[in-house]
């Protein structure tokens, strides 16, 4: 993959950043875009827990 590692934030993330969702083979599923939300904490279930 390419594309830039920036540190420090997401400063290009903001309500209105358009959102494509594709399958592991490019092909696209759906667009949208983000709106206005709130930050938060959460952790993610390893794939282990889910068994």
């Amino acid at each position: 993959m390419g594309g830039s590692l920036r540190v420090g934030g997401f400063a290009d993330v903001h309500p209105g950043t358009p959102v494509t969702v594709k399958t592991g083979k490019g092909e696209i599923l759906t667009t949208t875009y983000l709106e206005d939300g709130q930050g938060g904490c959460f952790q993610a279930a390893s794939a282990s827990a889910s068994r």
